[in-house]
């Protein structure tokens, strides 16, 4: 429990990547589609959903809050022009110190737990040769490792969940299960974030089982559902393996946000049910909801899989219109999608207009290149990514190999060569390209060179 108590304080620890202050402005989040005081209103719905760095910063631009998956970031002296902004941060606090004191509280009772259960253990092997039984343990349960009678305080339901939580995110999800168990033992009622906490701990560890129990006590509980836990019942089963489960919620569910739909749409894509996919983003949009970034990068993944090219275009277009502030994973997924469909020209015209590109973005256009036969364009585009010092990684190594084995360009395979011995991270794969290309380009005694080389190495 030391261990849990560490864990779940670090959650409301620092987090590495830092926003320029400007962010702050109120004018930013209005053009995102997002005002500073909905950002505040998300945080205080699930602050656990938030790094707080207030305790650790030392630069005063560093946002004092921001979002653990959406990277959004609050600042406190944007939460001054909101009265009840500075009366929730109070409360806030309170609730943290309690948590910490629950905390400690959980940490004794668990302690004193697993002492008492040691020294009784021990004893009884001594005496009987048997380990002790449940009822042993419950026996005992009040009492300390001295032997006395003791009076342990129930931590109250925000500690419970605090740590419930702590051990879902840190994907300890039997841990969290089991303190679901003893919280009810306790006489605790979970409510809507604990449910949260241990559908995510099911998703975790891919235990359908439990979760489909944890639904069933969802239900039992007459706890009023919001959107998070309804989007989290359809997180678990799809993390779970269960697309029909997942799907019959979502279906049951009255209100559904961006994030329900792209946890289906992307669900449908992973397993292969592309036109699905299509069809519920259809729908989605009669609807009047806003794709955002992930559900852009879905569906562009569905169509480049089905070689959907018109579908592709119309998506394109929806992109162009968005109020999202996409960034370079929508693109290159966009590359991808063209590529596939055979659409070099568009796929070009998006590459070209990107800036910033990333080696992924380059590793996509070359690959689409190659995938049509056009290993040229893909060695001449593979030269201007060096003229724009852009690091290659083992996937460029592949796909510009191939390129050279083809055309049976042996020289410019050497070059290649010449990379490869400079650059960290090339794997097997990559070597096992070179073998080939010079075996194809008739140079076998570099291939044997480098194949001995390797086995050198191993």
């Amino acid at each position: 429990m030391n261990l849990l108590r560490k864990r779940v304080l670090d959650l409301w620890g620092h987090h590495l990547l830092i926003h320029t202050r400007s962010l702050s402005a109120p004018g930013y989040y209005e053009r995102a589609g997002t005002s500073v005081e909905k950002l505040w209103q998300q945080f205080f719905y699930d602050p656990s959903e938030w790094w707080d760095n207030r305790l650790g910063k030392r630069d005063p631009d560093y946002p004092d809050f921001k979002h653990k998956y959406r990277k959004e970031a609050l600042w406190l002296d944007t939460g001054s022009s909101y009265p009840w902004v500075k009366a929730k941060l109070a409360t806030m606090t309170q609730q943290q110190a309690q948590s910490d004191s629950g905390l400690k509280l959980l940490n004794d009772y668990h302690f004193g737990l697993d002492l008492e259960d040691h020294r009784r253990d021990s004893s009884r092997k001594k005496v009987t040769g048997k380990p002790k039984t449940s009822e042993t343990r419950q026996e005992n349960s009040n009492h300390s490792p001295s032997g006395k009678l003791i009076k342990l305080p129930t931590p109250c339901l925000f500690s419970w969940n605090t740590a419930i939580s702590g051990y879902a995110k840190v994907r300890h999800g039997e841990k969290a299960l089991e303190l679901l168990k003893e919280m009810q033992k306790q006489g605790v009622k979970p409510d809507k974030f604990t449910f949260v906490s241990i559908l995510n701990a099911c998703a975790a560890v891919g235990d359908l089982e439990q979760g489909k129990l944890a639904h069933e006590e969802i239900i039992n509980s007459g706890v009023k559902l919001n959107i998070f836990v309804w989007n989290a019942l359809v997180d678990m089963y799809i993390k779970c393996g269960s697309i029909d489960d997942a799907r019959r919620v979502f279906d049951r569910m009255c209100q559904r946000d961006i994030v329900s739909w792209t946890a289906m749409i992307s669900a449908y894509v992973k397993t292969g049910a592309c036109d699905i996919a299509l069809d519920l983003f259809g729908k989605m949009l009669l609807l009047k909801v806003e794709p955002d970034r992930l559900t852009f990068v879905s569906v562009l993944n569905a169509c480049a899989r089905l070689r959907a090219l018109k579908q592709g275009r119309r998506v394109h277009e929806q992109m162009t219109c968005s109020s999202q502030r996409l960034n370079i994973y929508v693109w290159n997924a966009l590359i991808d999608m063209y590529g596939k469909c055979g659409s070099m020209d568009e796929a070009r015209q998006v590459f070209d207009s990107m800036s910033p590109r990333d080696v992924v973005t380059w590793n996509t256009m070359i690959a689409a290149y190659t995938k049509v036969g056009a290993d040229e364009e893909a060695l001449d585009l593979f030269k201007q990514m060096q003229q724009e010092d852009v690091k290659p990684d083992k996937f460029t190594f592949v796909t510009v190999l191939n390129a050279c084995t083809r055309l049976r360009a042996l020289e410019e395979g050497k070059k290649v060569h010449a990379l490869m011995i400079k650059c960290d991270g090339v794997d097997q794969f990559a070597w096992n390209s070179l073998i080939h290309m010079y075996t194809q380009c008739g140079n076998s005694k570099t291939a044997s060179k480098v194949l001995d080389t390797l086995l050198t190495k191993d």
